[in-house]
């Protein structure tokens, strides 16, 4: 420990007043300075370039008060300074500081901070070294291939390798890719984007971040566009079978979509499908040639497919009653001529049920007339008739004439 430095000192009084004193002043030199950061931190502190770092430097108790320099390795700063008042006083002993603000430039980075501090004529005492690490960059990130936009066939395509950089960081940037499904692997100095076998939930932008404890920046967005084919055609309502009545009745509207990449042309195939259909089947009004089964198909240019089938049944009734032969007279001589048989159809849904009416024909279902040896008796007019839920019609009248012979006498019986 340094001894205390004693100053001597006289002083000359006229011979009338006290006799000449003697006055000692007693210097006590400071033997340490302490430097710091505030907030504290160890050496060395990490300062983000263009913003600011206070440092503090404090003394021991001494005697005078202290002069504090500050330096930038071999440059004083001592100006850009702030004195502080003195602390800790006792028995004339103070503790000394001083308060610097500096801010930083990439320059800086690698110089010392530090500061001195003397009072009295003794030495000067040296504090530490703080280290200026400068925290920097990423000054860009980049890309390549520089490719802004990628358009690729699920499960085929492939996007990449796309090499992502980041420039100038310190500390080293961690750099990764972003996007959809995708969080890249994690490096020092690169990021590789590779998608192989892509799928459609990889459609979206993705970019690359560089970042450290200060900052981070991205590079520019990429876009990816995969394309894929329809896998699935969905109806709505999902009904497949439908059961309506000839006229009053609808089916539809029924919507058909997919999900597709680019999107996919829809059409309805079906039997009698108005002009016009696209994904939308409506069928006002409806007809018995429209009866059948309806598909959507959906289509773009990596492919097709096809929905459930649609099955509509119409019911009706009969429109018209076809009789064959269709001879509507008959002239036949009694007992050896015959008629028939003639057999009696129709359009209808549920089947109709079929029946003659004419003279000595009993009642019950019968769809085929046959006369064998016909009776003067059986003369007359003779109709089918169709009927169902859905109606009944009958067909046109077939006309019996009967030539007979008896006792001689020919006779006409119609």
């Amino acid at each position: 420990m340094k001894p205390l430095c004693i100053h001597l000192q006289t002083q000359s009084v006229p011979s009338r007043h006290l006799p000449k004193r003697t006055f000692w002043i007693i210097t006590v030199p400071i033997t340490q300075v302490y430097i710091a950061t505030t907030p504290i931190d160890d050496n060395s502190p990490g300062i983000i370039v263009n913003r600011s770092k206070t440092f503090t430097c404090t003394t021991n108790a001494g005697r005078p008060s202290s002069k504090i320099q500050w330096y930038k390795s071999i440059d004083n700063i001592t100006s850009l300074a702030t004195p502080q008042p003195d602390t800790n006083c006792n028995n004339g002993k103070c503790r000394s500081s001083s308060e610097l603000t500096y801010t930083v430039t990439k320059s800086d980075d690698g110089k010392v901070i530090y500061c001195t501090a003397v009072n009295g004529k003794d030495p000067m005492v040296r504090s530490e070294n703080k280290t200026i690490v400068i925290w920097y960059g990423p000054s860009n990130v980049t890309i390549s291939p520089q490719t802004p936009t990628y358009t690729v066939n699920e499960s085929t395509g492939s996007v990449g390798a796309v090499t992502c950089q980041a420039h100038d960081c310190k500390p080293e940037c961690v750099v990764r890719w972003i996007g959809p499904t995708f969080t890249g692997d994690t490096s020092l100095t690169y990021s590789v984007l590779n998608l192989r076998n892509i799928l459609r939930n990889q459609t979206g932008n993705y970019f690359c971040r560089a970042a450290h404890q200060a900052w981070n920046k991205t590079s520019v967005y990429i876009s990816v566009i995969v394309n894929y084919r329809p896998t699935k055609v969905t109806i709505t309502p999902p009904n497949q079978v439908y059961t309506v009545r000839e006229t009053s009745d609808s089916v539809g509207p029924i919507n058909c979509t997919a999900d597709c990449k680019p999107e996919c042309t829809m059409a309805w195939n079906g039997p009698n499908i108005p002009d016009g259909t696209t994904s939308v089947l409506n069928l006002q009004n409806i007809e018995r040639n429209q009866a059948g089964d309806y598909q959507c198909m959906a289509t773009n240019i990596i492919g097709s497919e096809m929905s459930i089938i649609v099955n509509i049944t119409v019911m009706y009734g009969p429109k018209q009653v076809i009789i064959e032969p269709n001879t509507l007279i008959y002239t036949i001589t009694e007992t050896t001529g015959k008629i028939g048989p003639i057999t009696c159809t129709a359009g209808c849904n549920p089947n109709c049920s079929m029946s003659w009416t004419g003279p000595t024909i009993r009642s019950g279902a019968l769809s085929v007339l046959h006369l064998q040896n016909i009776d003067r008796n059986q003369a007359g007019s003779y109709m089918c008739t169709a009927t169902n839920n859905y109606g009944s019609k009958a067909s046109s009248s077939v006309s019996v004439i009967v030539e007979c012979e008896y006792q001689m006498y020919y006779c006409l019986i119609q």
